[in-house]
């Protein structure tokens, strides 16, 4: 039988590994395979909400350390230059879709 300090790890372990997979299926396989290869080095990427992002939004990103970036004005995304550690941290955000490696088409 689990004691209450062993139950609240074992849902404390749970919901990291939620969160983790969320994080997975929020960042485009491209980005999160440059993810592992840089450290400290600003990517381009693509962060879409689900709605317009919101002056909280935009202050969140701010608050992360994001320095650069630009909001589309008719579409729910924001162009950002942001760290490996900066990105997972966005994708985490419930009101963020998908955070996409900024690439040429």
């Amino acid at each position: 039988m689990f004691s209450k300090i062993n139950r609240f790890a074992l849902v404390a372990l749970i919901l990291s590994f939620s969160v983790l997979s969320l994080n997975a299926d929020v960042i485009d396989p491209q980005l999160q395979a440059k993810l592992g290869t840089v450290s400290g080095e600003l990517l381009p990427a693509v962060v879409t909400y689900n709605a317009q992002p919101s002056a909280a939004d935009l202050g969140a990103l701010r608050l992360l350390g994001v320095r650069y970036g630009v909001a589309m004005k008719q579409l729910p995304m924001v162009g950002v230059w942001a760290t490996g550690d900066q990105v997972r941290q966005i994708a985490a955000n419930s009101r963020v879709r998908s955070v996409y490696l900024n690439k040429q088409l």
